[in-house]
């Protein structure tokens, strides 16, 4: 295995190795939103912190690093001295924690000038074995507490991997380190998008965070390996860093590859792990995402491209969202109070996204939890009168939230979007009363997609904006259609709609097509309606459920490619209302719903023929809301009735 080594020549530049005063920032700190970051919050900068850097080695006499050497060991040589003599490794550790430098005029500075490098040499210019990893990572955990090393950097890679996987030789040591809170960070490779599209190997690992590489003009570098495990992008192209020339002396050049987007991360996640020490990689990583500015890999029309989508990293950005989300946030004691309609999410690293409607203030406000168990503090998104009703909350690709609502003072469908830094508010629909029950997904290409009922006309509509603005058509208009609206898009791509006929009393399922959508009826039989949820399962086949008003009780509908099936799977009393369904792991309709008779929050687990009901929370359940994360994590909320509040469980 070698390290991600530049694919291009590169550029050297010798200046004079004296202190100089600070000038005005390059493009490639500037392109982060560095220079914000230090001008903000200077006093983030990593300390405490320790990074390990295993590669060739750290140039400690190189005046970019001076001062933040600590320790390491030579695993080439067998001794206690990792001198660098190739300048890989002592780039990397400039990269992230360097003392201020100069190149072409502009000015630079490590992203964690704070914090102290290790340095464990493996790298000889040679092709190294996993053996000699294996014994570098043994070291870090040996030693973790003793310098407390918090953040790994690995800019190495071999293979190439479209899913996550782990390598039978150091696996068990970086998921060691992982589970001991060590953040760990691995070059993506550079050998381009290639297809089927994947990252290389320690950043294929389900324990590592695959940094792949932009230029400074935020464009995505053509040799950059990337694919749906691919985490997070960062300046790799061109890269002002210290270096070595051919006679071991220090120098100053522009790097290029991979390797040199991942320090900008590790250093990154030094400073979160300042802000919050209990952070986990997780929380770390889903910080990253949410505050990144999102870079869409290729032309939507061309083919040659992923057409996905990756969070670049926003340092000042990042710092902010952090203090928001560290321990002993205030306000977190007033969750979800007056609370009544509401959405629930988790990202893909664990944090769970909280929206509700607050009766008492008539405002929409957020919050998140993240994966070491803490509250974010409580912000209001939207509060201009009375709004934030049947709120839909939504998740991009790259882990920002966004939410569909209704404004009931002036009856009109809104929508808020978080874009890294700020929630982005507008009005969508505003033709009469519109935007009831609103549902929103987002497309392959992260453009919003929301169904709502337009009251006005009785219809159901869809709002949709591919990036040129929003788009408004009517997907059914017969009789009096389009309440309680569930849209979900499958895996295949496929937008499809379940809803509510109130002059039919039936249940609806809409697919699009390339250029009209395809309504059949899931239910065929009187139900009175209301309260529908889609899923698909793994499969890619539609399941709903729903309310039956006429009877008062939990139906479930599954299409089997053919036909549809509807049964009954609680009738006893009232019960059936807020129906939320998924699909688990072992592809069973998982339904969490209000049993409004025994004022409890039941859960039916099963598929068409073979059901299992149980109670799981006595005492209220209105507005009841359901996530799930992985196979095992499942949170939901629900109305107390004696508070009066919502509360928020996990099963």
């Amino acid at each position: 295995m070698s390290r991600n080594r530049s694919p291009e020549k590169r550029t050297l530049f010798i200046e004079p190795l004296e202190r100089r005063t600070l000038l005005a920032w390059g493009p490639v700190p500037q392109l982060i939103d560095q220079d914000l970051a230090v001008a903000n919050y200077g006093q983030y900068n990593g300390s405490g912190q320790t990074i390990a850097f295993i590669d060739t080695g750290i140039d400690y006499n190189h005046p970019a690093l001076k001062g933040k050497y600590i320790g390491g060991f030579d695993f080439v040589s067998n001794d206690s001295d990792p001198l660098d003599t190739d300048g890989h490794g002592t780039g990397l550790a400039a990269i992230a924690v360097g003392n201020a430098y100069t190149f072409n005029g502009a000015s630079y500075q490590g992203i964690a000038p704070g914090a102290r490098a290790l340095a464990l040499r493996v790298d000889d210019d040679k092709n190294v074995p996993d053996s000699r990893y294996e014994a570098a990572l043994q070291w870090v955990i040996a030693n973790r507490t003793k310098y407390n090393i918090t953040v790994v950097n690995l800019s190495f890679g071999s293979g190439h991997y479209t899913t996550e996987a782990g390598r039978t030789v150091y696996a068990d040591e970086l998921a060691t380190l992982a589970a001991d809170g060590v953040f760990i960070v691995a070059a993506s490779g550079n050998d381009g998008a290639q297809s089927p599209y994947g990252v290389e190997y320690p950043a294929a690992d389900p324990n590592v965070f695959a940094a792949g590489s932009v230029n400074a003009g935020d464009v995505i570098s053509k040799f950059t390996e990337r694919g749906p495990i691919m985490d997070i992008l960062a300046p790799g192209e061109g890269v002002p860093t210290a270096y070595l020339n051919s006679s071991d002396q220090p120098i100053y050049l522009a790097a290029t590859g991979s390797s040199f987007a991942a320090p900008f991360i590790a250093g990154a996640a030094a400073i979160l792990k300042q802000i919050d020490p209990t952070f986990t990689p997780q929380d770390i990583m889903s910080i990253l995402r949410a505050s990144g500015a999102d870079n869409f890999d290729g032309d939507k029309e061309a083919t040659p491209n992923t057409q996905l989508s990756w969070p670049r990293l926003d340092l000042d950005n990042a710092i902010a969202l952090a203090l928001t989300r560290k321990q002993g946030q205030p306000g977190a004691a007033q969750l979800g109070s007056n609370g009544r309609e509401n959405g629930l999410k988790f990202d893909r690293d664990g944090t769970l996204y909280y929206a509700w409607y607050d009766e008492g203030s008539h405002n929409l406000k957020f919050a998140t939890h993240n994966a070491n168990g803490n509250w974010s503090s409580i912000k209001v998104v939207d509060s201009n009168k009375d709004l934030g009703h049947f709120v839909s909350l939504a998740l991009t690709s790259t882990g920002k939230p966004a939410m569909a609502y209704y404004d009931s003072y002036n009856a009109d469908l809104k929508y808020a979007e978080w874009n890294g830094n700020k929630w982005v508010v507008q009005t969508i629909d505003s033709n009469r009363s519109t935007g009831l029950y609103p549902s929103l997904a987002f497309d392959q290409y992260d453009d919003p997609v929301i169904t709502y009922y337009y009251k006005t006309a009785g219809d159901l509509r869809m709002a949709f904006n591919d990036g040129s603005g929003w788009t408004i058509s009517t997907i059914d208009s017969k009789n009096d259609t389009g309440r309680y609206s569930s849209l979900a898009i499958s895996g295949t791509g496929q937008w499809a709609v379940a809803y509510e006929n109130t002059t039919l009393t039936q249940v609806r399922y809409a697919t699009k097509g390339s250029k009209s959508w395809s309504i059949q009826t899931a239910d065929t039989t009187p139900i009175g309606g209301g309260y529908t949820s889609l899923a698909f399962d793994a499969a890619n086949l539609p399941g709903i459920s729903y309310y039956d008003a006429y009877n008062a009780d939990l139906k479930f509908a599954h299409f089997n490619g053919s036909r549809w099936s509807a049964e009954t799977v609680a009738s006893k009393f009232s019960q059936g209302l807020y129906t939320n369904l998924m699909y688990d792991g072992d592809g069973s309709a998982d339904i969490l719903y209000y049993n409004k008779t025994a004022d409890a929050v039941f859960r039916a687990v099963g598929g068409i023929g073979n059901w299992d009901v149980n109670s799981v929370i006595d005492g209220g359940g209105r507005h009841v809301t359901y996530a799930s994360y992985g196979n095992s994590q499942r949170w939901f909320t629900y109305l107390d009735s004696v508070t009066e509040n919502l509360l928020i469980n996990s099963l």
